[in-house]
């Protein structure tokens, strides 16, 4: 069941599509947040977007990290973390964990005017509405625990 109610309906009832990655630093056990500089102004969110027809969702991502943060650090894991999915099922976003070995600085477009690496459990604030909400279920937090706690033996011998 979805928590928020999405007003982004289509006229041709198609679902909008969007996709993140929350950046976790295998090296300080921290999490990269973007303070966004347009839409929900002076919020704390993810790297990601929206997802445009024909692309794949990985190919979105990748889109998304290269607009936003200027390129990824190689090598990176990939975990899917969560799907959520509107009331009204019109609208989605993906969330992934991705695994770095440590932090970077990212290089930032206009849609962001800062960064933060923050330790595991914390946020800065405000958080985006929609990312606050999916930190505070505690299910999405038991999962990033486990990926964190798991996440050196993981990167390095997988």
């Amino acid at each position: 069941m979805g928590r928020r109610i999405s007003t982004t309906k289509l006229a041709t009832n198609s679902v909008v599509t969007g996709v993140g990655a929350l950046f976790y630093s295998v090296a300080t056990q921290r999490c990269l947040y973007l303070l966004r500089s347009q839409k929900q102004r002076g919020t704390w969110g993810l790297v990601g977007g929206k997802q445009t027809p024909g692309e794949s969702v990985q190919a979105t991502l990748y889109r998304e990290f290269t607009e936003e943060i200027g390129d990824v650090p190689q090598p990176h894991r990939l975990i899917p973390l969560e799907t959520f999915t509107s009331d009204d099922h019109y609208f989605k976003f993906i969330t992934y964990a991705c695994i770095v070995p440590a932090e970077f600085t990212p290089v930032l477009n206009a849609e962001h005017h800062g960064y933060c690496w923050v330790q595991i459990g914390e946020f800065p604030r405000p958080l985006h509405p929609g990312l606050w909400n999916t930190m505070n279920f505690k299910v999405i937090q038991s999962k990033i625990d486990t990926i964190c706690s798991v996440a050196e033996w993981n990167f390095y011998n997988i």
